[in-house]
């Protein structure tokens, strides 16, 4: 009956005193840090994005907004513009604007101070 396999310092071949489940551990962790990350960084991508689509939004329907009332003020006479215009764009998702101009005589009656 022989024993157990030694090698050249005394311990048995095979036996790593539980390296191996230390090493899986710590890979564990290290992995599920780094998921961790990357769900991190895409959930803030995501939310960039969407207020970056929210403020482009924006911009288009204020732009369209002054579109508008500017046709308004070239199709009709001044006198008979209308004082304020909300219009629904026909867009997805809706968007809308409400203009309210400011005529200002020319000269100005009173100059800014």
């Amino acid at each position: 009956m022989t024993g157990p396999t030694r090698g050249k310092y005394g311990r048995r071949l095979g036996d790593d005193g539980g390296f191996t489940m230390i090493a899986a551990v710590l890979i564990s962790v290290a992995v599920f840090i780094l998921g961790a990350a990357i769900i991190q960084i895409a959930v803030s991508n995501s939310t960039a994005s969407g207020n970056d689509r929210r403020r482009l939004q924006a911009v288009d329907a204020a732009e369209a907004g002054v579109d508008y009332y500017l046709s308004q003020l070239q199709s009709v006479a001044l006198s008979s513009a209308p004082c304020s215009v909300t219009k629904t764009l026909g867009t997805t998702p809706a968007s809308s604007f409400t203009v309210t101009p400011t005529f200002y005589t020319h000269p100005p009656a009173h100059p800014p101070s």
